[in-house]
């Protein structure tokens, strides 16, 4: 299936395991060009060498930092100055009781799991947005206020959701109900 990525530039967090370098996997072999991230160059340059092995064609990039500091995120950002693409996938934990996490624990872990996507969402965030026509973002301004993307969705991005759901890549999603509706949040005033 073609999901319209050939190309894109995508920038994917907490990227050397798990479902980090999973997602960097699809979106290579959809066809973005896709950065991977890590806190350590050996650990980067491993997931560059497992996608490249495992995605003929693949073209992979790898930076390391840490992003749980905010130098981590401007490194990042300096060496990948523009993207299509945005995944804050890094995150950590410990699991440990509650009574026992010190709060210089709670803070690595909002630095870490909150404020990476903050930092990163904020420099990324501008070039990442759709140029659209006036009416279009007059009547989301008014009648759609809540709407978090701000335009149409399009019929093509409807049944892409559908698509993907009759796939095998989709055993997983059960039980849920799935909006294609541009985030549009509906509240009670």
């Amino acid at each position: 299936m073609d999901l319209g990525l050939k190309g894109k530039r995508a920038v994917v967090t907490g990227s050397t395991a798990g479902i980090g370098l999973a997602a960097a996997r699809g979106l290579a072999e959809e066809g973005a060009l896709v950065t991977v991230n890590g806190r350590t160059a050996e650990r980067v340059q491993a997931a560059v060498r497992t996608l490249e092995r495992e995605v003929p064609g693949a073209r992979v990039a790898g930076v390391a930092a840490d992003l749980g500091r905010a130098e981590g995120c401007a490194a990042l950002a300096r060496q990948v100055p523009e993207v299509d693409i945005l995944v804050n996938n890094v995150g950590i934990f410990e699991p440990k009781p509650f009574e026992e996490i010190p709060d210089q624990d709670w803070f690595r872990f909002f630095e870490t799991n909150v404020m990476s996507g903050v930092r990163l969402t904020r420099h990324y965030l501008p070039g990442m947005r759709t140029d659209a026509a006036h009416a279009e973002l007059e009547f989301f301004a008014t009648a759609r206020p809540s709407s978090i993307l701000r335009r149409f969705a399009t019929p093509d991005e409807v049944a892409a959701l559908i698509v993907y759901l009759c796939g095998t890549k989709a055993s997983a999603t059960t039980g849920a109900a799935l909006r294609v509706d541009g985030g549009v949040v509906r509240a009670i005033p």
